[in-house]
């Protein structure tokens, strides 16, 4: 017979300056479980740790979601303003917690209203991902992300994609 999962339900925290003060327990949490494929990208670029430090005390808004039972499932960042960029920078890790009853709700439903709402504030979102992530790639595409054709080449010769999302009107 057919196997009916219940989504499960999830909380979201959005962090406060305070918080902010002491990232590190999270990190580490968060790398103890990190999909392979978020470690594989925050590698190619530099440390994970010290980008995701440095990424969640510029950031203007991060999101931490924990499932049921407390676990992390992952976090949504968006950055500052950028001298010279239009937009704000937007960057998701998740844990592989994620695949255990979330997927559905969390990484299609809740990133695409989280989205939705950051664009039709900032009107664009930006980032780049790792060329060999392919799974980012894909979600990237599937929640409206457009790439450019031209990889930026990182330090070490290593390929990155920089994509955007366009706010595309209600």
């Amino acid at each position: 017979g057919r196997c009916l999962s219940v989504a499960k339900k999830w909380t979201v925290e959005i962090l406060d300056n305070k918080s902010k003060e002491n990232v590190v327990p999270l990190i580490e949490e968060l790398m103890q479980d990190i999909r392979p494929h978020d470690k594989e990208d925050l590698e190619a670029s530099s440390d994970p740790v010290f980008v995701l430090i440095g990424s969640i005390k510029l950031d203007e808004e991060t999101r931490v979601y924990r499932g049921e039972d407390g676990k992390l499932l992952a976090i949504f960042g968006k950055g500052t303003m950028e001298w010279g960029a239009p937009g704000r920078g937007i960057w998701m890790v998740g844990t592989n917690e994620l695949y255990n009853g979330y997927t559905k709700s969390l990484l299609f439903k809740e990133a695409k209203r989280v989205l939705n709402e950051w664009v039709r504030k900032h009107g664009l979102l930006h980032n780049i991902v790792y060329e060999k992530n392919r799974t980012s790639i894909n979600y990237l595409r599937h929640l409206g992300a457009v790439f450019l054709v031209e990889p930026k080449i990182g330090w070490d010769g290593k390929k990155f994609y920089q994509f955007y999302i366009p706010y595309r009107g209600e």
